[in-house]
């Protein structure tokens, strides 16, 4: 038997979920939210764009994918996206310059795509897919919009072990501009996607709406073919903070979740 102290705890516990009746009846679902609109960013946002040039040798806050055969690094960078190949060297930018905000970048499990998250078109940040032929400059005429949010925005996109779908958190506003997202699975076999809510926002003890409640999963990737893990705040409160988390895993095919890992201060850890 042994203890150590440290920021979190594993167990396992049963959680209730949220009334499913609720989500349904939740009418943001509607697709899409609002009616597509003639302006484009990359297009009509300056009429008299700036180029900016930097030299950098470090970044921070990174998001990186390593490609599963050729081991090349795609990372993003002040809304920019660059490869850099498994010997080192110079990274290369994937598009050519543009105004649209790129960003997290995710190889398919045979990495013969990558996702990434762009508010390219209409000034939403949707995800999307396009063929990845080594480190050099890709048409960004080659990549489909996965994802066809007018509205709410989606992030943190990870590829179903098959290849044929996503699964990402769709973000949703209430009272307070940071709200609680949800896990929405997009299938890849006809893009643009509807989408479909896999993991709901949970109900709190406050008695608010569904659309107002701040509780709910995000960052969800999958464990299994059929099973997700994901991180949700377990404090019904609208205070969100690092100490509130929790880690969650989900079966898609029997609905339902378990808690695996929760922050707690100083929380002795016993096997026996």
């Amino acid at each position: 038997m042994f203890c150590f102290f440290f920021l979190s705890f594993l167990f396992l516990l049963s959680i209730a979920q949220t009334d499913p009746s609720k989500a349904d009846q939740w009418l943001d679902d509607i697709f899409p939210y609002r009616p597509q609109s003639q302006w484009n960013i990359s297009s009509s946002a300056y009429a008299y764009p700036r180029t900016l040039n930097y030299t950098v040798t470090e970044g921070t806050w990174l998001r990186l994918d390593v490609h599963p055969i050729s081991s090349a690094i795609l990372f993003d960078m002040v809304g920019t996206l660059f490869c850099l190949p498994s010997t080192g060297g110079t990274a290369v930018p994937i598009f050519a310059p543009s105004v649209a905000y790129d960003t997290e970048p995710r190889f398919s499990p045979d990495g013969s795509h990558f996702l990434y998250r762009s508010d390219d078109g209409i000034g939403i940040d949707n995800i999307w897919l396009i063929p990845f032929t080594g480190c050099h400059e890709h048409g960004r005429w080659t990549a489909r919009q996965v994802t066809n949010e007018t509205f709410r925005y989606v992030s943190a996109a990870r590829f179903h072990p098959s290849g044929r779908s996503i699964i990402a958190s769709k973000w949703y506003t209430s009272t307070v501009t940071v709200g609680a997202p949800e896990a929405w699975l997009y299938s890849l076999d006809n893009v643009p996607s509807v989408g479909e809510r896999v993991i709901g926002r949970e109900e709190s003890t406050k008695g608010e709406s569904y659309g107002e409640s701040q509780i709910g999963p995000e960052q969800a990737l999958w464990a299994s073919n059929n099973s997700l893990i994901y991180l949700r705040n377990v404090r019904d409160t609208f205070h969100i903070d690092n100490a509130g988390s929790g880690i969650f895993g989900k079966s898609c095919s029997f609905q339902y979740s378990t808690a695996l890992l929760t922050s707690a201060l100083q929380t002795c850890i016993r096997v026996l």
